[in-house]
């Protein structure tokens, strides 16, 4: 005989995942509420384009789970987790899954191809070209207006006059 104290309900979301957005360097909360009996199972994954992984509790990653809420926090977000995030919830009575998508705010990066990473010379007050790939990870298709050029500890500033190509 079963117990009808022991029935089954599916899993369900009563608070689903919404997409969020941080600045780099910063953690993130990625947050949703469940229901279901028995306690359903969670797994939670990345995709980046058709690769999906499952996320395992680590120096970047916190899991946690208080009662009904499901917890992922993103500790130190970089470009690299610009991507969209889903949680997995399953008991008997079957599985569900949400999505949300994160974007990390950045500034642009600037990769100097090898043949530019030596010291460039020119003289005080001369007009230079100088033709850089950037990396707009935030997908915003604005152009960088400044440029900040690094050197141990000294800063030279630049504003980009022109954009040619893309």
């Amino acid at each position: 005989a079963k117990d009808p104290n022991t029935s089954t309900t599916a899993a369900e979301f009563l608070k689903k995942l919404k997409d969020a957005e941080c600045n780099e360097d910063k953690t993130i909360t990625l947050e949703c509420e469940i229901i279901g009996t028995s306690k359903p199972n969670v797994e939670w994954f990345v995709s980046f384009f058709s690769r999906t992984k499952e996320i395992a509790q680590d120096a970047k990653y916190t899991i946690t789970r208080d009662g009904d809420k499901c917890i992922l926090v993103i500790d130190k977000a970089t470009p690299d987790d610009l991507d969209e995030y889903s949680i997995k919830v399953r008991n008997k009575g079957g599985s569900r899954m949400c999505r949300c998508n994160l974007n990390v705010r950045s500034p642009p990066r600037f990769r100097l191809p090898p043949k530019y990473e030596d010291v460039l010379n020119y003289d005080k007050g001369e007009a230079i070209i100088i033709k850089v790939p950037y990396i707009d990870k935030n997908t915003t298709g604005r152009q960088p207006e400044r440029v900040t050029l690094k050197r141990g500890n000294i800063y030279d500033y630049y504003d980009i006059v022109e954009e040619i190509g893309k």
